[in-house]
């Protein structure tokens, strides 16, 4: 069903079959639920779309269900609930959640989607939770504010670029959490990064900055030649590896330990001005 810019519904919509909600204008209920996904199906909320229940927003009970929002959605608890397994809720820059979201039972996904202009999300493991993979689309610009808290064994993959302004914890506890860098993609920490396993995978040419190296604490694994771990504001002045460790001296008395999954020699690195007053650090 297609719900216009113009049309207001003030019952809430009832899916009970597999399809499709787009919604372009108003749909609110009196009741506990806006739009109920009784069995999957696929919700698409406008850039002035608004979704509003008296207690959820968005209830997909079952499995297979997606959500993309552009616009509102709202709740006096949840905005989205997922309860089931294999549901997607895909964030445009520029999206609101009134009310917390939830993923279901496993294999859920929360995307980062790509637009002309950044996007901007917090409360990743407090307003947004039960996501296995979060995944920063290719092209997307997402900026990570405030403190976000990954639950142990989630993967957030990064395709396009993600900075992180606030404070980024992937819990490590029964099973380590991992980022994954995909080719061309940028990641930038500019808080502290406490995070289980940064992984670059094939494909090259990914990048991690760290505006506090001091504070990084994840093991960097499949490090390649067309990689760079920027140091930002860091001015080096020798590099040494010993172990599994690549420590960084710096400018001033200033040092930076960087864990790494495999074994190297100390000129295995080179390191060079990144041209704004830190060193970008690769392999040769």
């Amino acid at each position: 069903m297609t719900n216009a810019v113009s049309g207001a519904i003030a019952d809430g919509v009832v899916l009970e079959v597999v399809g499709t909600v787009d919604n372009r204008g108003t749909i609110t209920t009196p009741g506990t639920v806006g739009v109920l996904l009784s069995v999957g199906g696929t919700v698409s909320n406008g850039k002035n779309g608004l979704i509003s229940g008296g207690t959820v927003g968005i209830f997909a009970p079952g499995r297979d269900a997606t959500v993309i929002n552009a616009g509102r959605i709202s709740g006096s608890t949840f905005a989205v609930q997922f309860t089931g397994s294999n549901d997607r809720l895909v964030v445009d820059p520029g999206a609101v959640f009134v009310g917390k979201v939830t993923g279901g039972s496993s294999r859920n996904i929360l995307e980062l989607a790509s637009a002309a202009h950044r996007g901007t999300i917090t409360g990743l493991g407090t307003s947004f939770t039960n996501f296995n993979t979060i995944v920063v689309d290719r092209r997307a610009q997402w900026e990570a504010t405030g403190t976000n808290s990954l639950a142990s064994g989630t993967a957030l993959v990064v395709r396009g670029k993600l900075t992180d302004v606030g404070a980024l914890t992937l819990a490590a506890v029964g099973g380590p959490g991992t980022i994954q860098l995909s080719p061309d993609s940028v990641l930038t920490a500019d808080g502290r990064f406490d995070v289980g396993h940064l992984r670059f995978l094939a494909g090259g040419h990914e990048i991690a900055a760290f505006g506090a190296p001091a504070t990084v604490s994840s093991t960097i694994a499949r490090f390649a030649e067309s990689d760079t771990v920027d140091l930002l504001g860091f001015v080096v002045t020798k590099l040494s590896f010993t172990g599994h460790t690549l420590t960084a001296d710096g400018a001033h008395g200033a040092v930076a330990h960087l864990k790494f999954a495999a074994s190297f020699r100390s000129n295995d690195f080179a390191f060079a001005p990144d041209d704004h007053g830190g060193t970008n650090i690769t392999l040769v």
